[in-house]
């Protein structure tokens, strides 16, 4: 059995490295009998896992464990009754003397026990090019988290899609998702938090800031080859984008034979030892040899995909354009070491560095009072901002609120709701174009929707995400930031009520519903960037799909929505909706520059029967395509 785990994150390019250090040496386990025959001719085949992952190589190890560890494992389900009664014989029942040394561990917690805010030595030494080998977790770590997995897995033996599963990608290994495992990212989170930031420093100016994230929320998982097994092809770790794959060591290297990762370029096999982890570029074309992985996944969709010829010649990459007409205001934050603040400054107004001198110091105050930028950002911006107090006669067009655009006038117990006038348009069929926000509603909520994600940097899985369901644009589930459901509530609901009338006689009344709780949520273009190919939004109903666009027009360029259909493409104003049933075929046509951010909304309803459709869609359609007044 052999342990070691893969971690894909996104680059734009190639830089300086870093100074080469030699990682420690770890100490090695002895080598085994065939623990599983052995097992297996005790009918007790199924505790493989738990026992080797507890330090039993054979049988003849069990006098090593205690009587008192057994029945901890039986507590904690590790070991079920049966299974308990037909070990019990082989285990010692003497109590432990602290005086001789038990190299058995049940223990499942401590390993990771640190004081608060403990850095993490990484300890990186440079192999070639853009490869690295580090220290990722100590001994007692690997063996721990591999405890607490194999236990995991005993507990769901008989239950359909628990525990080990070859469902993954490949029919040679097993594998088992992380989050699964109770207890596995909260105790490891400060680590990997940590290793991220340590990546930035790996490739220096090249990832692009706040981008590193889980490719989905089934990362990450791990990956277990028992016995012979097939190694992988040779192959690279990329679809469209080139990321960065980190290999961690779970396992000790006495406890199997083969393994290792060849990597083509260096015509190297790489072979780790236990808690050590490898790291290269994920256009470099490897194989994995037979071994236990621990896999995760990471992406940020920001950038074109490079050509491996350019990717090897840093002077040859070019940067793309994320403002129109104006600098490049990512490179240019870049180069003051305030790349982390592209997204909230941007969000606030500012398109290029020069604009900085129309944000007030008391704007910039305000945005360290609310955790949007740090201390050390705020302290490398206070020299480029005014100094002066905002003289209320000159327009400054920055804003750093996050309140205000949403408020209306308060109303009695008894007063009807003011109702909003979504200004419906027909376009053709059964799709529509509305305005749902306000210019200063849109800026709003991108302003909260930066802030947030700003406050998250460094936490696996908060801010920005490509988890949901394309890797050319970040996502941000709304439910997430602070205040917006709340916020927005009431023109949500109007909008729903509003939709009938859209449909009139097609939709069952009082059943239209977010189609799951993680909508609306927010999609985020920075840069270059492919559009989605054509697609429905069904799975096995006709959803409602709601477009809104948050960017002002003049901050991008490309962009739009296809419908098939009508063979149009429709393009947005700021706070502009479009409307269509989710089985239109639709596509997301490509941005060429700049930030583009908008709201995607996906509405389950239930429909009449197809006979009531038929009866009345040219009358429906006919119906909608006359002014529709706000529903009150």
């Amino acid at each position: 059995v052999v342990n070691f785990l893969r971690l894909l994150f996104l680059v734009e390019g190639v830089s300086g490295l870093i100074s080469p250090q030699p990682p420690p040496r770890v100490p090695t386990a002895t080598a085994s009998a065939d623990l599983q025959s052995e097992l297996n001719s005790q009918g007790l085949g199924l505790c493989h896992g738990v026992l080797h992952a507890s330090g039993v190589r054979c049988l003849a190890d069990l006098k090593s464990l205690t009587s008192a560890q057994l029945e901890s494992m039986r507590s904690a389900g590790v070991v079920d009754t049966f299974d308990y009664k037909s070990l019990l014989p082989f285990v010692s029942t003497d109590a432990h003397d602290v005086n001789k040394p038990n190299n058995l561990s049940t223990s499942v917690d401590g390993a990771f026990d640190r004081p608060p805010e403990t850095p993490h030595n990484f300890d990186w030494k440079v192999i070639e090019n853009d490869i690295f080998r580090g220290q990722l977790f100590t001994v007692e770590q690997c063996e721990q988290i591999n405890r607490m997995a194999e236990y995991h897995a005993y507990r769901g033996v008989g239950t359909i899609g628990a525990g080990w599963t070859n469902a993954i990608y490949t029919l040679t290994a097993q594998h088992l998702q992380c989050k699964e495992i109770p207890g596995f990212l909260s105790t490891t989170r400060h680590i990997f938090d940590q290793l991220q930031r340590s990546l930035y420093t790996l490739y220096p100016g090249r990832i692009r800031p706040s981008s590193i994230c889980w490719e989905n929320d089934g990362e990450p998982h791990l990956v277990k080859y028992n016995g012979a097994a097939k190694g992988t092809e040779l192959h690279t770790d990329n679809s469209e984008f080139v990321y960065i794959t980190v290999n961690v060591m779970l396992s000790d290297p006495a406890d199997y034979t083969g393994g290792g990762t060849y990597i083509t370029e260096i015509d190297q096999t790489i072979k780790l030892e236990q808690g050590e982890m490898l790291i290269h570029l994920g256009d470099m074309e490897c194989r994995q040899f037979s071994a236990l992985l621990f896999l995760i996944e990471g992406v940020s969709g920001l950038v074109s995909p490079q050509p491996r010829s350019t990717r090897l010649d840093h002077r040859r990459i070019s940067t793309v354009p994320t403002a129109i007409a104006s600098a490049d205001l990512q490179s240019e934050l870049d180069a003051q070491g305030l790349g982390l603040c592209h997204g909230v400054l941007h969000a606030s107004g500012v398109r290029c560095l020069a604009d900085l001198k129309s944000l007030t110091s008391e704007q910039l105050e305000s945005m360290r009072l609310k955790g949007a930028v740090g201390t050390s950002d705020y302290e490398r911006l206070l020299p480029f901002v005014s100094t002066e107090a905002h003289d209320v006669n000159k327009p400054n067009n920055l804003s750093t609120s996050v309140d205000g655009a949403f408020d209306r006038p308060p109303r009695g117990r008894f007063e009807v709701e003011t109702p909003h006038n979504f200004d419906w348009k027909v376009i053709e069929n059964d799709i529509f174009r509305g305005q749902l926000f306000t210019v200063e509603q849109c800026e709003q909520i991108n302003r909260m929707a930066e802030y947030h994600a700003y406050r998250g940097i460094g936490t696996i899985g908060a801010g920005w995400t490509n988890a949901i369901y394309t890797l050319t644009a970040q996502h941000l589930q709304c439910k997430e930031i602070p205040g917006f459901l709340s916020t927005t509530r009431h023109i949500f609901d109007q909008l729903q009520r509003s939709l009938y009338t859209l449909y009139p006689g097609r939709i069952r009344p009082s059943s239209i519903c977010w189609e799951n709780d993680g909508e609306p949520h927010l999609v985020k273009y920075n840069g270059a960037a492919k559009g989605t190919e054509l697609h429905t939004d069904n799975s096995e109903f006709v959803y409602i799909t709601v477009n809104v666009m948050l960017s002002d027009p003049a901050d991008y360029t490309g962009g739009g929505t296809y419908i098939t259909e009508i063979d149009q493409t429709i393009k947005l104003e700021q706070g502009e909706m479009l409307i269509h049933l989710g089985d239109m075929e639709h596509a997301g046509v490509e941005i060429k520059s700049g930030v583009r951010r908008v709201l995607i909304a996906f509405l389950a309803c239930t429909w009449e029967d197809n006979t009531l459709n038929i009866e009345k869609l040219d009358q429906a359609r006919e119906v909608c395509r006359q002014p529709v007044e706000p529903d009150h």
